[in-house]
């Protein structure tokens, strides 16, 4: 799992529990070590247009990164 590795391998479970973001599916991820993740994966639907979700994704990461480096607000950190 893409996750785990993300963690040096550290073992996870996706949670049951699904909630919808603006227009995201979410979901949690937790670790053996009990931290969590909250991602959000796109459905396997052939009529989504891959390459603007990696570019959606990427701006969206970008966004987030600027505004927590200059911000204090708290912003999670996204792994795209």
């Amino acid at each position: 799992m893409h996750a785990s590795n993300l963690r040096d391998g550290t073992k996870c479970t996706l949670l049951p529990e699904y909630s919808w973001g603006y227009n995201h599916l979410v979901r949690l991820i937790e670790f053996g070590d009990k931290n969590q993740l909250l991602a959000s994966p796109y459905a396997n639907d052939t009529g989504i247009d891959w390459d603007e979700v990696k570019m959606s994704t990427k701006r969206e990461a970008t966004v987030n990164a600027i505004i927590r480096g200059h911000a204090s607000i708290l912003m999670p950190e996204i792994y795209a």
